[in-house]
């Protein structure tokens, strides 16, 4: 982890602060302890990593899974994008946070495995805010987690053990920090992608960039990563790359640092749009990966048992670190809330420069039920050549247009179309209208909507577009959640096809295959 230190001086603060940072230094004594005690039950926890050593015996590595608990309703499955149990190695997991807030609730540590194919551990720490409370060495060779000749594949540490070890009553709790790396992001988000995907039918891969998680500042944002997973699914009859794209807004409402996903992309390399959504991409981003984000965030916002009169300043920096800092002056807590405003889930087109076309929509989020707001879909050709292409948008039952006009804006300027209407098989509205792409051209397509209030339901908007030569197709479902009046958007998924070209012809002169060197003369 590349850590950052931030140093305050009191040349550096304005004296209207000083009542703040004494506060927050009598809070950061209250929770820290002395730093020669046991730690306090009660110390606050916003991480949690286990460090495991395989030995260096034979046999000792395994393909099969490998779980840590530390209580009863704790739980992470080990799975970051590397082969994970090999002999004679060392690595470091992050665990979820999942109902461990403080210390007092770490109950117990239990690593256990899934299989039959034996591992050998040597040694393991338990890390707690980055620093060992918990070590562990087995002696001899090693310690098997195994179901054959008498071994179990589970290994228990109970809390009195825990609470007895050297490294325990020597921990020491650090102060909370100021700053969050990319790499801890990085490992965080790949801790709980690999819990969440175990078992599920996706898996990392293939890896693109330097990492299956990459984490950056998103491009014309102050306080926004931007994020990339290379994930692949187990699909009947094929095997589809499923690259995800999703962005991290840190936030800071009612003095309360949060941070919220947004953006969500999943590009499908096929169309296996449903098949994928069935394995759960949806609830990962929904609630899963939100939720597990902000509960490492509780720990590190320890100004929120304060009252704080102002939110801290949040920047993101050019290696994508989120930086925490006090304002240089007042009026933060009106950058607070107005950061609690609307925000709107997509910004420009999914666009990676290759395929013939990109597209993407745009809906504000947390809308209420009961009254028209406008639903904008962007269809961009990267084509050096005008295209036409046909357009059809299914608009579930329980939605209705509210309107029979499509607005259009284009480089052009501004028109109206008026698409064709009709009803789908499950009653759902089809309309469908055709539309001309210049080059490079990006057309913004807008339609008023109404969505009913619903005590809780789901529903899905899909756009298709297809050129007219029908080599190439796109397909973007919108999720939406409808809950007690409002509409949250859960995320936009796409897939594309794309025809290839045909294979050149077989050259037929002196240089044709089967032929080399000189033709005799």
């Amino acid at each position: 982890m590349k850590a950052k230190n931030y140093v305050l001086t009191r040349h550096s603060i304005k004296s209207r602060f000083v009542s703040w940072s004494i506060a927050l230094f009598i809070m950061l004594l209250a929770v820290t302890g002395p730093a020669f005690a046991t730690p306090a039950e009660n110390a606050p926890i916003w991480r949690a990593q286990i460090t495991l050593t395989t030995a260096d015996v034979g046999d000792a590595g395994t393909d099969d899974t490998l779980s840590v608990r530390l209580g009863g309703s704790n739980k992470t499955w080990l799975d970051y994008g590397r082969d994970d149990f090999p002999r004679n190695n060392t690595f470091t997991y992050d665990l979820n946070l999942e109902n461990l807030r403080v210390i007092s609730d770490l109950d117990f540590i239990t690593i256990s495995k899934t299989g039959d194919d034996g591992v050998c551990l040597k040694w393991f720490t338990l890390l707690i805010n980055g620093r060992v409370i918990y070590r562990h060495v087995f002696p001899g060779s090693g310690h098997w987690l195994d179901t054959e000749s008498g071994d179990s594949p589970t290994y228990h540490i109970s809390g009195s053990t825990l609470r007895q070890n050297d490294s325990w009553l020597a921990y020491a709790q650090p102060p909370a920090p100021l700053g969050i790396s990319h790499a801890e992001t990085e490992s965080r988000i790949e801790g709980m992608v690999g819990h969440f995907i175990t078992g599920n039918r996706l898996d990392w891969g293939p890896k693109y960039g330097r990492a299956y998680v990459e984490v950056a500042r998103k491009a014309n944002a102050v306080n926004t990563l931007h994020v990339d997973l290379d994930l692949h699914a187990d699909v009947p009859g094929f095997d589809p790359e499923v690259d995800v794209d999703f962005d991290i807004q840190v936030r800071c409402v009612n003095e309360q640092i949060t941070l919220r996903v947004l953006n969500v992309k999943v590009d499908v390399d096929s169309n296996w749009i449903t098949e994928v959504l069935s394995l759960g991409l949806i609830e990962l981003f929904d609630d899963y990966l939100t939720d597990r984000l902000n509960q490492g965030l509780r720990g590190i916002n320890l100004g929120l048992d304060v009252d704080v009169p102002f939110c801290p300043v949040i920047v993101v920096d050019a290696e994508g670190d989120i930086r925490f800092s006090l304002p240089a002056s007042g009026g933060a807590q009106a950058a607070a809330e107005q950061s609690s405003a609307a925000q709107v889930v997509s910004g420009k087109a999914i666009d990676d420069g290759i395929a013939p076309l990109a597209v993407d929509v745009e809906l504000a989020d947390q809308l209420k039920a009961d009254a028209e707001t406008a639903y904008t879909v962007l269809l961009k050709s990267n084509r050096a050549e005008p295209s036409e292409v046909n357009v059809r948008i299914a608009l579930p039952a329980l939605i209705t247009p509210g309107g029979a006009l499509i607005e259009v804006k284009d480089a052009a300027g501004e028109r109206q179309l008026a698409p064709q209407f009709s009803a789908g098989e499950n009653g759902e509205t089809l309309l469908d209208f055709s539309d001309r792409l210049e080059p490079g051209a990006e057309n913004r397509y807008s339609l008023n909507l109404r969505f009913p209030y619903a005590p809780k339901a789901e529903a899905q908007i899909n756009v298709t577009a297809v050129e007219a030569d029908g080599k190439t197709s796109i397909n973007s479902a919108t999720s939406l959640h409808l809950e007690n009046g409002a509409v949250k958007v859960r995320g936009t998924f796409q897939a594309s096809k794309v025809a290839k070209p045909a294979p050149a012809p077989e050259k037929t002169d002196g240089a044709a295959k089967g032929t080399s060197g000189a033709v005799g003369k």
